[in-house]
């Protein structure tokens, strides 16, 4: 019964976690004293309302406990002094007539991916930065050796959302000398070897990703998720509640994203490639290039109207997912994915103009389409920028890698690609003409421009 009571309250058990380690998040912070001192004190108060509520929960267990024992007594009218405690059958009925009335509770599934404590887990890393920085400082001190002053070589795969990025990145880790973030690493993003230290991946379970477009992945699936190293390092100073805004990268956080890189690479290879996706980057794109003029950055786009329906289809479900299940909102806020959904934002890019149109339409799509490309068009003409068309790399991704192999200086493994089944096309929503010719001629521009033209 005691435990029955603790199941039916675990949130607020859990609560009691998330404030104790939010109060030590504060504690890290690296703002003023002044400050510091106000969210302290808010956080201490958290603590012990928290607290409180623990001990009045471990005390209706307690009473819960030791209620059918009382209960027996009564009903049995035998004094609680002469009740046989001795006999099995005592605590097998007891046992079983505690539990029974919770067990639909117990077993029900709660609808996500996600139990309840690692639920838990990833709020305690994931909602506090200040504790994540702080393990990337320890990682950095104890794991030095991997840290290299040359062959900083890296990829990055960018695009809009559903450009196909992450097939390009799943299969390109696959064929070259590359090394990436993995499911394995969540949520000690920026511990990867404290981490590897205690999580060991035992069997690899594949499974469809929450988009429905027949993307398998598992725990070494590599995918999105270096961004939570530039939201920790930038201190989120790049969002607001309706756009992800431009912004420059300093030295520092520049020679620490090096550094990540070597951590993120297995002790096994030696002379791999770092190789991340992530759609964000052209956030900061210009800023990184000054720094390091050499990086590879491949850029890929589609033909705009069925990325767009795509994008559209894409915000239309996981809004309702996140409607069904908060928890993937909040997951998907802490590693910075906000393409679509409740926490959708668009790009403030320089020299951009943002959709003010309804995201429910097809024609905002189209415009969040044009404002993207169009404003990451000055960069085109870099010479290590690789603009990659989505319908080439569907219709024949061997001629793609072959390209890519030239570019890495890298012999690629082309065994395992063959021509992609792309998904039937839908009947598209009611659109203004006028945006898709302007996006049309865009991608003709660019595709003009593409690797391989």
């Amino acid at each position: 019964m005691a435990f029955s009571v603790l199941v039916v309250f675990r949130d607020r058990i859990f609560a009691l976690a998330n404030r104790t380690v939010a109060l030590l998040n504060v504690m890290l912070s690296k703002v003023e004293d002044s400050e510091k001192q106000k969210l302290l004190i808010k956080e201490l108060g958290c603590v012990l309302r928290s607290i409180f509520i623990f001990l009045f929960i471990l005390t209706l267990a307690v009473f819960a406990g030791l209620a059918p024992v009382y209960g027996y007594s009564y009903f049995s009218i035998i004094p609680f002094s002469e009740l046989d405690f001795s006999s099995g059958y005592f605590y097998l009925s007891l046992s079983i007539g505690s539990i029974a009335p919770f067990l639909p509770l117990m077993l029900r599934k709660s609808g996500s991916d996600y139990s309840d404590t690692s639920k838990l887990l990833h709020r305690i890393i994931l909602d506090n930065q200040n504790i994540s920085m702080a393990l990337f400082g320890i990682e950095k001190k104890i794991y030095a050796k991997k840290i290299r002053s040359t062959n900083n070589e890296y990829v990055i795969v960018s695009g809009l959302a559903r450009a196909g990025t992450t097939a390009l990145t799943t299969l390109l880790h696959r064929a070259g000398n590359f090394h990436s973030l993995s499911y394995a690493n969540m949520p000690f993003l920026l511990a990867p070897n404290l981490w590897s230290r205690v999580y060991k991946v035992k069997g690899e379970k594949m499974k469809e990703r929450a988009h429905g477009d027949k993307v398998q992945f598992g725990l070494n699936s590599v995918e999105a998720l270096e961004e939570y190293f530039w939201k920790v390092s930038l201190e989120d100073s790049f969002i607001n509640d309706k756009s992800l805004q431009e912004h420059e990268v300093d030295e520092e956080v520049f020679q620490n994203y090096l550094c990540y890189q070597d951590l993120v690479r297995p002790n096994t290879e030696k002379d791999s490639v770092y190789l991340a996706k992530n759609n964000n980057m052209m956030l900061r794109y210009g800023s990184l290039r000054k720094l390091d003029p050499h990086f590879k950055m491949i850029l890929m786009f589609r033909r705009p109207l069925d990325h767009a329906n795509s994008l559209l289809q894409q915000h239309l479900r996981f809004s309702k997912l996140q409607e069904e299940d908060p928890f993937v909102l909040e997951y998907m806020n802490w590693l910075g994915h906000h393409e679509f959904g409740m926490g959708q934002k668009q790009f403030d890019l320089k020299g951009g103009k943002m959709s003010l149109l309804d995201n429910l339409t097809l024609d905002y799509w189209l415009e969040v389409w044009i404002d993207h490309y169009r404003s990451v068009s000055k960069h085109f003409q870099d010479n290590s920028l690789f603009l990659v068309a989505y319908e080439d790399f569907l219709e024949d991704p061997k001629r793609v890698f072959r390209q890519l192999g030239k570019v890495f200086r890298m012999d690629l493994d082309l065994s395992e690609l063959q021509k992609f089944q792309g998904n039937p096309k839908e009947a598209y929503p009611e659109h203004i003409k006028e945006l898709v010719e302007q996006a049309e001629q865009l991608y003709q521009g660019m595709y003009d421009l593409r690797l391989g033209a």
